[in-house]
């Protein structure tokens, strides 16, 4: 069992099109949004395969830097006492975390924190549309 979480900039609309266009470009969480489908189950234009990915928003590489100091992406060497039960998925905009349920009081909080610092908003990937941090 696993706690799924996201952040994205608070400055970015957010919206199921935005995430599944964000995640187009080559990272491939375990959710219907990856197959380029909106909610109303319409195509969504994404990128041309081989186009060049954008440079991330820095808010979401500020995140990205701060967590993997702390906790660094799930790899072979560091699985056992990793907190995540999958590799991070990263887009321009969003990261989207998956946390082992025993470990998750402790990375929820940090996500949080490291969140409001950078002014993400942290949601969960099925719950759209986000809620505030708190």
């Amino acid at each position: 069992m696993s706690v799924q979480l996201g952040v994205w900039p608070q400055d970015v609309p957010l919206t199921l099109e935005a995430l599944a266009q964000d995640l187009a470009a080559g990272a491939t969480p375990s959710d219907e949004l990856v197959l380029g489908f909106g909610p109303d189950l319409e195509m969504i234009e994404t990128p041309e395969a081989g186009a060049p990915p954008e440079e991330p928003h820095p808010a979401t590489a500020a995140f990205y830097a701060d967590l993997t100091a702390r906790f660094p992406d799930l790899a072979e060497d560091n699985y056992l006492d990793s907190p995540w039960s999958e590799p991070l998925t990263v887009g321009r905009h969003t990261v989207l975390m998956s946390v082992v349920f025993a470990r998750a009081g402790e990375v929820c909080r940090l996500v949080n924190d490291l969140a409001i610092e950078h002014e993400l908003l942290c949601f969960a990937p099925r719950d759209l549309p986000p809620r505030p941090n708190g």
